[in-house]
């Protein structure tokens, strides 16, 4: 789920409407229905105040999964505070960074972060993001890159469904990419 349907989710749950939200956070009902219907992203220190409206830890709107002590959720929120890009947002090459025991749930929690971020980009998106940084490598650096990505290929992980089957072009998020053309059946 995205920021957005998190949003929503949590701000239902408690009863609350939109106009109700948005007096708590001393803004617009337009601004909250645009976070939720997915139109805008609400950078990191306003995902902060909305989860302080609501009553709930940042990372459940993050849509991380909770953790079993106050330290490990204070040290989570803290790993999210750390990972602000100079635009607001949460990098996630930054939170993957971070020193977060175990690294298994770190990678699971990394690939939910991604997931709820980019949720809207086509792959036309991606590829134009890719090309960007694949531009600014030199030529050692632009060999690696394809070799890491011969890599991914060959792990299932990263395996549309069925593996490498056009006629049903989904990923293993279960998404289906926006920019691919419906089936003629």
């Amino acid at each position: 789920m995205s920021i957005g349907d998190n949003i929503r989710t949590v701000r239902k749950l408690q009863g609350l409407t939109q106009k109700e939200l948005a007096r708590r956070l001393g803004i617009s009902p337009v601004g909250v229905a645009q976070w939720e219907n997915g139109l805008r992203n609400p950078k990191h220190e306003t995902i902060k105040r909305i989860a302080s409206a609501l009553g709930v830890s940042v990372t459940v709107l993050y849509g991380l999964p909770a953790k079993e002590t106050a330290d490990q959720q204070e040290a989570l929120e803290k790993f999210l505070d750390e990972s602000v890009d100079n635009q607001g947002n949460i990098d996630p090459n930054r939170f993957a960074d971070a020193k977060y025991g175990d690294l298994g749930k770190l990678a699971n929690m990394t690939d939910e972060l991604y997931l709820s971020s980019l949720k809207g980009w086509t792959d036309f998106d991606l590829l134009n993001v890719i090309a960007g940084s694949f531009n600014a490598l030199n030529r050692v650096g632009k060999i690696e890159a394809v070799k890491r990505i011969a890599d991914l290929e060959t792990n299932p992980r990263y395996y549309k469904i069925p593996p490498y089957d056009s006629e049903n072009s989904q990923d293993a998020a279960g998404d289906t990419p926006k920019d691919t053309p419906p089936k003629n059946d």
